[in-house]
C-alpha cells in the first residue's frame, strides 16, 4: 500500500471516527511518497544528452580544433558542477540526470579528442577510460543508475572492440569481474545479479568469436558460471545467475536443433579430448557441489550441457531431447513444490521446445498454410492447458500466504 492509498482510505476512517486526523498523518509518514519523475528525469538526461552530442558531430568538421575541445571541456564541466549543485541542494534525481549527460560528453570528448589530434586507437582502451570515469563518479555518489550506466558502456565497449578491431578488451573484461563483480555481490539484488549474468554471457560469446573457438564452447563457460555461482551465499544471487546460464544454455540449444542437421557444421566439433575433458570435469564438479550443498532439485538442469554433437547422426534430434528433458524437470519440481517462478520458465521452455520440434519436424513435409494453422491450434491448446496449471500453483502460493 502507497502513501496516496493510505491517504485517500484515511479520510473515509476519520469520517468513521476509527482514528484522528493526527494518527492519520503519522500513518502516512510511514510511507514515504514515491519520486515518480525520478526515472523521467533520468530518460531526459540521456536524450538532451543523446541530442547535444547528435547537434555536435553534425556541426563538428566546421568547428576549429580550439573550439572543439572548449565545447567538450566547457559542456562536460558544466554538467557534472551543475549536476553536484542539484544534487546536494534540490534533487537527487535531477542532480544525477546532469551527471550522467556528463558521462556521455566525457566518453564522446575521449572519441573527438582523438579524432581533432588524428589519433587512434585500434583496441578498446577508450571505454576502459570512459568505463573507469563513470565508475569512479559512481563511488562519489553511490547512485545505482550511474553504475548500470558503467555495465552498458562496459559490454558495448567489449562488442564494439571486437566488431571494429577484432579484439578482445581483457582489461574491460577484468574490470568487469573483479570491480563490477564485487559490487554485484556486495549489492545482492536481482538486478544487478542480472546485469552482471547477462554481460558474462555477452562478454564470453564475444570472447568465442575473436579466439576463434567454436561457439558450442559457450555451454562450458555457462557450466562453470552456474556451478561457481552455487557456492555463493546469498541466495537471491544464485537464483538469478542460475536462471540466466540456464536460459541462455536453453536458447543455444534451440539453435543446436536446427544447426546440427548440417554435417559441415558438427565436421570441427569433438576433436580431441579438450571438449569432452572439460565437460566431465565441470560436471563432476557440479554433481559434487549439489551434493556438498543437498540441492538434488537442481541436477537435472546439468541436461543442457550435455555434449550431443559427439552423436553426429543424431545430435539435432538428441538437443530437442534436452529441451523437452528439462522443461519438464522443470514444470514437475515446480507444481510438486508450488514454485511460481519454475513452472513459469517451464512452462515457456515446454512452448518453445514444442514449437522447436514443430518447426524442424513439419516444416519440409507440410503444406505452410496446414502448417501454421495446425501449428497455431496446437500451441494454443499446449497454452491452455499449461497456463491453467500455473494458476492453479499461484492461487496455491497466495492461498499459502494468506
Amino acid at each position: 500500500m502507497n502513501r496516496k492509498t493510505i491517504e485517500r482510505e484515511g479520510k473515509k476512517w476519520i469520517e468513521k471516527g476509527i482514528i484522528s486526523n493526527d494518527q492519520l498523518k503519522q500513518i502516512a509518514n510511514l510511507y514515504p511518497e514515491r519520486q515518480h519523475r525520478s526515472l523521467l528525469y533520468v530518460f531526459a538526461g540521456l536524450l538532451i544528452g543523446l541530442g547535444f552530442l547528435t547537434f555536435i558531430a553534425s556541426n563538428w568538421s566546421e568547428i576549429p580544433p580550439a573550439g572543439k575541445m572548449a565545447i567538450i571541456l566547457v559542456s562536460m564541466l558544466a554538467f557534472y558542477i551543475s549536476g553536484d549543485w542539484l544534487y546536494q541542494n534540490r534533487s537527487k534525481w535531477l542532480g544525477t540526470s546532469f551527471y550522467l549527460i556528463g558521462i556521455l560528453i566525457f566518453g564522446s570528448g575521449i572519441f573527438l579528442v582523438g579524432q581533432i589530434y588524428h589519433y587512434t586507437v585500434y583496441s578498446s582502451f577508450p571505454f576502459v577510460i570512459w568505463t573507469l570515469g563513470a565508475f569512479l563518479l559512481y563511488l562519489v555518489r553511490k547512485e545505482n543508475v550511474i553504475l548500470v550506466l558503467s555495465f552498458i558502456i562496459l559490454t558495448v565497449g567489449q562488442v564494439y572492440s571486437a566488431v571494429n578491431y577484432s579484439s578482445f578488451g581483457w582489461f574491460l573484461y577484468g574490470l568487469f569481474m573483479i570491480g563490477f563483480g564485487y559490487f554485484t555481490y556486495q549489492k545482492g539484488t536481482r538486478v544487478f545479479a542480472a546485469l552482471f549474468g547477462i554481460s558474462f554471457v555477452i562478454q564470453s560469446l564475444v570472447l568465442l568469436v575473436i579466439e576463434h573457438f567454436d561457439y558450442i564452447w559457450l555451454s562450458m563457460f555457462l557450466l562453470a558460471f552456474y556451478i561457481l555461482s552455487d557456492w555463493l551465499p546469498k541466495p537471491i544471487l544464485v537464483r538469478t545467475f542460475r536462471i540466466i546460464t540456464l536460459v541462455s544454455a536453453f536458447v543455444l540449444n534451440v539453435f543446436n536443433v536446427f544447426l546440427f542437421e548440417h554435417d559441415n557444421i558438427l565436421s570441427g566439433f569433438g576433436e580431441g579430448l579438450w571438449f569432452f575433458g572439460v565437460f566431465i570435469f565441470l560436471l563432476a564438479l557440479g554433481i559434487f557441489s549439489k551434493w556438498k550443498n543437498r540441492d538434488f532439485d537442481h541436477l537435472a538442469d546439468f541436461i543442457l550441457f550435455m555434449p550431443v554433437f559427439y552423436v553426429k547422426g543424431a545430435a539435432s534430434f538428441l538437443s530437442l531431447i534436452l529441451l523437452y528433458g528439462f522443461s519438464i524437470s522443470w514444470l514437475v519440481a515446480g507444481y510438486r513444490d508450488d514454485d511460481y517462478e519454475r513452472v513459469n520458465i517451464g512452462t515457456v521452455t515446454f512452448l518453445v521446445s514444442t514449437a522447436a520440434a514443430y518447426v524442424q519436424l513439419a516444416w519440409d513435409y507440410m503444406d505452410r498454410s496446414l502448417f501454421f494453422f495446425i501449428g497455431g491450434l496446437f500451441l494454443f491448446a499446449l497454452s491452455y492447458v499449461l497456463e491453467k496449471r500455473r494458476r492453479n500453483v499461484s492461487h496455491n502460493q497466495r492461498g499459502d500466504r494468506k
